[in-house]
C-alpha cells in the first residue's frame, strides 16, 4: 500500500527528494512490522541521530534553530524569547551547543517514535506548501519544537548556578568591594557607594558572579568553568561592566573602588 501510493506521487517531487521519500516509505513500512521497537528500531534510531546531531550543532551556532523555533511558537501564540548573551554562548561554545542538542535529540526522538510514526503524523505524500519532506527533515522539525523546552530549562540551570555563585558571596564579599573611601564624607560616601551597588545589583546574575569571582582573583577561564560559560563572554560582562561604571563616574554619579580597578587603573 505505501509503496503502490507513493509510486503515484513521487513523480510531483524533485528526483533526488522523491528517491530518499521512498526510501523512507519503506523503511518505515518495515519499522511498522517490528512495532516500532526492538534491535531494527534502535538500528534506525542511531542512523537518524548520527544524520541530525551536526545538523543541530550548525543550526545552534548560527543562530538558525533558536529563530525558527521562535517562528513557530510565535505562530501558535507561545513565547519565546533567546537572549542575546545565550545566543552568543551557544555560537562560541561547543559544549553548550552539544549540551543542547542532545537533550533535544532525546527528548525528540521519543515525539518523533509516537507522534510522527506511531501517529501517523509523517506523512509522505503530504501536498503542503513545501511538499512531502524525509524522515529526517520531519525528525528535524520534531527538533525545532523541543529547543523552546530544552533552552528554558538549559537557562534556568545556568541562571541558579549564577545566583548560587553570588548568594555565597553577597553576604560579606560585595560589602568588602563596596566599601567607601575613607577621605570622603560620611553621607556622600553612601550616596556614592549606594549608586555603585544599585549599577551592579541592576546587572544579571551571571555578571554579579563574574564581578564577585574576579574580585577573588580567579581568571576568565575559571569564572567561566564555574558558570559554564565561555572566557569571551565573561569578557563581554566585565567589559560591559566597565563601560557602564565608565559612564556613571564621568557622570559624577558613582566612585569605583580600588578593588575594582585593575593595576593599570581600569575597572574590572
Amino acid at each position: 500500500m505505501f509503496l503502490q501510493e507513493d509510486t503515484r506521487k513521487e513523480g510531483s517531487a524533485a528526483g533526488g527528494s522523491a528517491e530518499r521519500i521512498r526510501r523512507d516509505v519503506e523503511r518505515v513500512a518495515d519499522l511498522a512490522y517490528h512495532g516500532f521497537a526492538g534491535p531494527t528500531y534502535r538500528v534506525f534510531e542511531d542512523d537518524l541521530c548520527r544524520k541530525s546531531l551536526p545538523m543541530l550543532r550548525g543550526m545552534l551556532r548560527s543562530g538558525k534553530l533558536p529563530r525558527l523555533s521562535q517562528q513557530k511558537h510565535q505562530r501558535r501564540g507561545i513565547a519565546l524569547y533567546v537572549h542575546d548573551e545565550d545566543l552568543r554562548l551557544l555560537h562560541n561554545s561547543a559544549e553548550a551547543r552539544d549540551e543542547i542538542a542532545v537533550e533535544i535529540l532525546l527528548r525528540a526522538l521519543k515525539s518523533f517514535r509516537d507522534n510522527g510514526l506511531v501517529g501517523g503524523g509523517w506523512n509522505p505524500w503530504h501536498a503542503g506548501r513545501h511538499g512531502a519532506c524525509s524522515l529526517t527533515t520531519y525528525f528535524i522539525g520534531q527538533c525545532v519544537w523541543e529547543f523552546r523546552r530544552v533552552y528554558l530549562r538549559w537557562r534556568r540551570a545556568r541562571l541558579h548556578l549564577a545566583e548560587h555563585e553570588v548568594a555565597m558571596r553577597s553576604s560579606d564579599a560585595l560589602l568588602r568591594l563596596l566599601q567607601t573611601p575613607s577621605h570622603l564624607p560620611g553621607p556622600e560616601a553612601r550616596v556614592a557607594g549606594g549608586a555603585l551597588s544599585d549599577l551592579i545589583n541592576k546587572r544579571s546574575a551571571e555578571s554579579r558572579a563574574v564581578v564577585l569571582l574576579a574580585h577573588e582573583g580567579y581568571d576568565d577561564s575559571q569564572i567561566a568553568e564555574r558558570l559554564k560559560t565561555t572566557a569571551a563572554a565573561v569578557r563581554q560582562h566585565r567589559y560591559r561592566l566597565r563601560r557602564d561604571i565608565k559612564r556613571a563616574e564621568k557622570a559624577g554619579r558613582v566612585w569605583l573602588p580600588r578593588q575594582l580597578r585593575s593595576e593599570s587603573g581600569e575597572a574590572l
